[in-house]
């Protein structure tokens, strides 16, 4: 009888695996391949039919039958002779982050789901202009969808050759040049974090500011210029732990439109590795490697140790608490249950008792950092060495060893934002959408 029911069982786990990793691959292939054939990119005409957004140009009139949130075309591929990136799909637009992310292009159930634009983006009506448009895709271990993608990681043979891409809106047929391959860490907070996802900028500055910033963490010097005029599509999927060293990693390839009379062409021998490239801290803390000196410079009191999640009872590695002013405490391993020390890394000592402290008392810190809470008021300045709490103080550990702030567990991070912490002391970031392709 046990025979029968581990037979049952090792049938049923191979059928499934079967199902997931040869079956349902094939099944998106095909329904891919079907789509592809009802694309008409050399249709570049707007179409006559009242049937369809005004504008729309004629060769996506087959896929609008199919699916009227179809807003797009990507078409990627490399040069090389294995052919490592080959994206030819279509792109969606439902107003939201989660609808296509499990879905296929006809609303049938699939882990490939389907490439989406972003919902802060406007792909209608056909005049309307977007700085950034954002695409999102799935790294699928089939090498469907924006798997290819992640063959950029340490590859600058592959960086070469994938520099140019093709997207095609409902209204428009534009090609663009790759200029950045940027590895990014989703689960980072405060100066840690650098976001990928800004589609709105107030000036020209601020534009030309983010592309240095951008291209300073990409992987690879582009022989590519950005301009303030020019308009960006950023491709972003999720990656290995194996490629980026960090539990919650993405990869992200931003592209510039090629100008009007401008050669398509790029110098690929020109595409070096980025010698002095930022990478996510954590990229540098899981390795045991030296951080950039770029987090030594704008983390708070030159920490350079990666936040982490804390649980009930214990902490990891270092906790950054921030402050209600916005500037964020680090700790070091060694958060503590009910009366003895916590050990600030910047020297900087905290001592509490079952989850309070003592009012009016004197706390002492090493590092000539002072402190003062006053019923949730934030900290103050340098060159004393003591810290004091009056009532009840709001920075406080509990019995579990769980760091707590205010009464609603809001966190401030570096850049004035708030993070929520639920009851067990997790930190959550604020994306868009619930989950990431």
């Amino acid at each position: 009888c046990v025979f029968l029911v581990a037979l049952v069982v090792l049938i049923g786990s191979l059928g499934y695996i079967v199902y997931d990793v040869v079956i349902q691959p094939l099944m998106a292939s095909l329904t891919y391949t079907q789509l592809a054939e009802e694309y008409q990119p050399e249709n570049d005409q707007p179409t006559t039919s009242p049937n369809y957004p005004t504008g729309m140009l004629s060769s996506f009139e087959g896929l609008y039958d199919q699916n009227p949130e179809v807003r797009g075309w990507l078409s990627f591929y490399s040069t090389d002779k294995k052919g490592f990136l080959k994206i030819n799909y279509p792109v969606v637009y439902s107003g939201d982050n989660e609808k296509y992310l499990r879905r296929d292009f006809h609303g049938n159930k699939s882990k490939n789901g389907t490439l989406f634009f972003d919902m802060r983006h406007v792909i209608e009506p056909f005049n309307h202009e977007n700085k950034v448009l954002i695409i999102y895709g799935h790294n699928m271990a089939s090498g469907q969808m924006f798997a290819g993608l992640n063959k950029l990681i340490n590859r600058p043979h592959n960086a070469r050759a994938a520099t140019t891409l093709t997207l095609s809106t409902l209204f428009e047929k534009n090609d663009y040049k790759v200029f950045a391959a940027v590895m990014t860490d989703e689960d980072a907070t405060g100066a840690e974090y650098f976001s990928t996802l800004r589609v709105k900028f107030s000036s020209d500055e601020d534009f030309l500011g983010y592309v240095e910033q951008v291209r300073a963490r990409s992987l690879y010097d582009y022989p590519v210029d950005v301009q303030a005029e020019d308009e960006l599509v950023v491709l972003s999927t999720c990656t290995g732990k194996s490629d980026a060293k960090t539990k919650n990693g993405r990869l992200v390839v931003f592209a510039r439109r090629v100008r009007q009379g401008e050669d398509i062409a790029v110098d690929a021998a020109a595409i070096v590795k980025n010698e002095d490239v930022i990478m996510p801290l954590s990229w540098y803390v899981n390795q045991n490697l030296q951080p950039h000196d770029y987090y030594t410079a704008n983390l708070p009191d030159g920490s350079t140790t990666s936040t982490t999640q804390s649980t009930p009872g214990s902490t990891s590695g270092s906790t950054a608490q921030s402050t209600q002013d916005g500037t964020t405490q680090s700790t070091q391993s060694g958060t503590t249950q009910g009366g003895t020390t916590q050990s600030a890394q910047s020297g900087t000592t905290q001592s509490t008792q079952g989850g309070t402290t003592q009012g009016g008392t004197t706390q002492s810190a090493q590092s000539g950092t002072t402190q003062s809470t006053q019923d949730g008021t934030t900290q103050s300045t340098q060159g004393s060495t003591t810290q004091s709490t009056q009532g009840d103080a709001t920075q406080s550990t509990q019995d579990d060893a769980t760091q707590s702030t205010q009464d609603d567990a809001t966190q401030s991070t570096q850049d004035g934002t708030t993070q929520s912490t639920q009851d067990d002391a997790s930190q959550s970031t604020t994306t868009v959408g619930t989950e990431a392709p």
